[in-house]
């Protein structure tokens, strides 16, 4: 059952936004390329961490990963990981303050 302090996020259908991640690197695409890499090796870290934190119940430490994987994310408009990014972040908040 969903948890009913946090309103659900609607998830867009593409993975990423090819066009404005092309226009944050200035049409680089090598670079592009480059930043994909490291943000895959970012989720992979932070897919360990968010399961020991949630192992652990560290809401604190989990919501830091998520906003992490969030940022990473939103400057790459990669917009399904991160709605479900800040859709965790904010089910963090509302679980440290119940």
């Amino acid at each position: 059952m969903a948890d009913p302090e946090v309103a659900p996020v609607t998830i867009s259908s593409k993975v990423i936004c090819w066009e404005s991640a092309m226009t944050q690197v200035c049409d680089d695409q090598d670079f592009l390329n480059e930043v994909l890499t490291d943000l895959k090796s970012e989720v992979e870290a932070a897919q360990s961490d968010i399961q020991n934190y949630l192992n652990s119940e560290d809401f604190d430490g989990l919501m830091k990963a998520a906003h992490r994987v969030k940022g990473t994310t939103s400057y790459l408009c990669c917009e399904k990981l991160r709605d479900l990014s800040l859709q965790l972040q904010c089910w963090c908040v509302a679980k440290s303050y119940s």
